[in-house]
This record gives C-alpha cells, structure tokens and sequence, in this order.
C-alpha cells in the first residue's frame, strides 16, 4: 500500500511542476483550469477544502484562487459568521470560461507516458498484471459498497 501512494504522490508532484504552463489556447495554468473545473461541480466551498480536495498546501491553493480572483474568474467573499472563514465560487466570467477537459486528461496522459516509456517490456508487463489486479480488487470494494 505504501508503494502504491508513493507512486501517486510521484505523479501527482510532476503534474504540478507543470502547472504552471499554460494549457494550449487558453490563458490558465494547469493549476488554475484544474481548480474552475473543479469549481463548476460545486456551488460554492472554502480554499480549504478544495486544498485538501486537490491535495495541496493551503498557502498553494490561496496563491492559486489569488490569480483567478485577479482575472475575475472566482469571487471570494468572507464568512457573515466566522471572520477567519472564506468562501469561494465561480464568478459569471468562470462559468463562462471554456475548459476543455480532454486538455487536462491530455496533460495527465503525457506525464504517465513519459514516466512508463522508461520501463522495459518486462516491467510493463508486470505493471499491466498488477494494475488489473487493482482495479479489479477496487471493482470488487466498489461494488460491495452498492
């Protein structure tokens, strides 16, 4: 188990050292398309549950909603209750902003393919059988769940 998380820490620490490109055609980092994607799944929420969400620090994730609130893209407003408490939405500018997801999926397959095009036929294969065997086992959890 712990190899595993390592191996997802290891992705998920590339993909951000690319974040702050620019994805094709649009004038958002990975980072910034990622975080209004995410956005558009929620009405609204707190730069810290959507750092814990994307599994960065808070202090990332506040420099990350600094920019988009900067292109008018996401409005932050305080809580009426708890002064320490900020909220976060889309703006309308963010609503309307096209983001193609397939860029993002096209960034996250580039990453894995780089990584496995340093494995040899035979490691391939063995991850080809272990992953099958994970995805089943995670079928199995998925559907005992139901």
């Amino acid at each position: 188990m712990e190899l595993v998380g390592r191996a997802r820490n290891l992705v998920l620490k590339r993909l951000r050292a690319s974040w702050g490109e620019s994805l094709p055609g649009t004038d958002l980092s990975l980072e910034e398309a990622m975080i209004l994607f995410s956005l558009r799944h929620c009405e609204e929420t707190t730069p810290g549950e959507l750092a814990s969400r994307h599994e960065v620090p808070k202090s990332t994730m506040t420099g990350i909603l600094d920019r988009l609130v900067d292109k008018g893209l996401v409005r932050r407003w305080p809580d009426e209750h708890d002064r320490r408490q900020v909220h976060v939405s889309l703006a309308a500018a963010g609503r309307d902003k096209q983001i193609d997801p397939r860029q993002i999926g096209e960034r996250i397959k580039a990453e894995f393919a780089a990584a496995l095009s340093r494995l040899d036929a035979n490691d391939l294969e063995k991850l080809d059988h272990g992953l099958h065997a994970l995805m089943d086992a995670l079928h199995d959890e998925e559907v005992a769940q139901r």
